[in-house]
């Protein structure tokens, strides 16, 4: 039994290297899209709190 999970492991790792390889360009892509939509919400906020400043003064 130790011999099979061994064998599974060993035709696995490639195919996880592979994946987590593959997840790793991802996450970067998304942490990257994330930060510029978090920057863009944050400027739209100051944007907003601005306009309604400026109306209320």
């Amino acid at each position: 039994m130790q011999n099979a999970a061994q064998e599974v492991l060993h035709l696995l790792t490639p195919c996880m290297a592979g994946i987590l390889g593959i997840l790793g360009q991802v996450t970067q892509q998304m942490h990257i899209a994330f930060a510029v939509a978090c920057a863009e919400m944050i400027e739209g906020r100051f944007v907003v709190m601005h306009q309604r400043a400026g109306k209320h003064g």
